[in-house]
């Protein structure tokens, strides 16, 4: 007996055309269900991160988030 599709089996991609839909407070709202909506609002809010100075206090502070 085939189980059913879930929601892991639907492509990000669907899953960000789904929140475009959706007003950007609802969308925030539903950051926990899983990572596409995740990814989608955290692209929504910050776009772009741009590293303009790498000092050797900011280098260590990257490999500790690693």
């Amino acid at each position: 007996m085939p189980l059913g599709t879930t929601g892991n089996d639907i492509p990000e991609e669907v899953w960000g055309l789904i929140a475009s839909y959706l007003p950007e407070e609802e969308v925030t709202t539903l950051i926990s269900i899983n990572r596409a909506f995740f990814n989608f609002v955290l692209h929504g809010k910050y776009q772009e991160v741009r590293w303009t100075k790498l000092d050797l206090k900011f280098v260590d502070l990257l490999c500790r988030l690693q």
